[in-house]
């Protein structure tokens, strides 16, 4: 394993852990119930020839995961289940009109069931892209200011 494993709770209290794989493929596994056993690590494969970074996963309004993950062109990728507790996946997709982007990405699901994602380009600034709608297609990026400094002794 590389980098750090994100784990969340699905609809029905089980959790579901995501992890960069040795190969820079992600791998999920869910658990058969809330407290039960873990199932095998089903490989979901690579965005852009090789996951880099940590994935982040997010639980969307209808009960599936959605992984994203910085792919090897420096871009952010999305992955989602084909169905509930499924270990079927649908292919990597480009997030909006592909920002390059450095470290790990983040991602949530807002009030009314859309996903946002934000990631940090080189030059230290804070992009965003969003569905407008559950289940759309993803606004272009749009940018922030830079990144505030980090500050000591807070």
């Amino acid at each position: 394993m590389q980098g750090t494993p994100d784990v969340i709770v699905t609809r029905g209290g089980a959790m579901a852990a995501v992890v960069r794989a040795s190969d820079n493929t992600l791998r999920v596994s869910l658990q058969s119930g809330p407290g039960g056993g873990w199932g095998s690590w089903t490989n979901l494969g690579a965005p852009a020839g090789a996951a880099t970074g940590s994935p982040r996963v997010v639980l969307s309004d209808n009960g599936l995961l959605s992984v994203f993950v910085r792919g090897a062109d420096g871009k952010l990728y999305t992955s989602w289940q084909n169905g509930e507790n499924s270990t079927s996946w649908h292919a990597y997709a480009l997030v909006a009109n592909g920002v390059a982007m450095v470290g790990d990405p983040d991602a949530i699901m807002a009030a009314n069931g859309t996903l946002s994602a934000y990631v940090r380009d080189g030059n230290g600034h804070l992009w965003t892209s969003w569905q407008p709608a559950v289940g759309s297609a993803w606004h272009d990026w749009t940018t922030w200011a830079p990144a505030p400094a980090a500050t000591r002794g807070c």
